[in-house]
């Protein structure tokens, strides 16, 4: 079970296991199909656990997005090194010549993958006929963090490429996390 509530979508929006499923399939899908595309990079292997004690910032860069109602989501992605520079690389291409820096691309680069992956994913999850919003990506610096309070639901999925690790964490957007990570998202 990964939620505290009954299994299943309801129109009020329950972040029960159906919706839990739904998300992480759909993040999978999409995450293996922008990372494809855009930059030749092959997922492996998708592993969910339940829950986690934070959202944190554990790798490079890490972007937040939101999933509006009925889904109700907050979606953290954070990106190991490897596949940030596998990732800019393919997303770049010819526009970086040997020597620039590559610095101002990096977050740029992130904030995109999730923007097109939860943006392709709407598609895949019940809404009960209703459009889902996402919010615009944040890029977490390196003095950001997300605690859960101690009710707060958070999955987690480890995703596996063939350029490094991607861990995404979900959490129910209703549910309180630290001030100053829920003021920007």
């Amino acid at each position: 079970m990964y939620g505290r509530k009954a299994p299943g979508f309801s129109s009020e929006g329950g972040f029960g296991d159906a919706l839990i499923q739904h998300l992480f399939d759909s993040i999978l899908s999409r995450t293996r199909q922008v990372l494809s595309e855009e930059a030749g990079i092959t997922v492996r292997d998708g592993t969910v656990a339940s829950r986690a004690a934070d959202i944190r910032r554990p790798h490079a860069v890490t972007v937040l997005a939101t999933l509006g109602a009925p889904v109700s989501a907050l979606v953290a992605f954070s990106f190991e090194e490897p596949l940030l520079e596998s990732l800019v690389e393919g997303m770049t291409g010819p526009l970086i010549m040997d020597g620039d820096d590559v610095g101002p691309y990096r977050e740029d680069c992130a904030a995109e993958a999730v923007n097109m992956a939860l943006g392709l994913g709407t598609a895949d999850l019940p809404s009960g006929g209703m459009a889902i919003s996402l919010s615009p990506p944040v890029v977490l610096d390196n003095t950001q963090w997300a605690h859960r309070n101690r009710d707060a639901f958070i999955a987690t999925m480890r995703v596996i490429t063939d350029k490094g690790v991607l861990d995404v964490s979900v959490a129910d957007a209703r549910d309180p996390l630290d001030a100053p990570i829920n003021s920007k998202v």
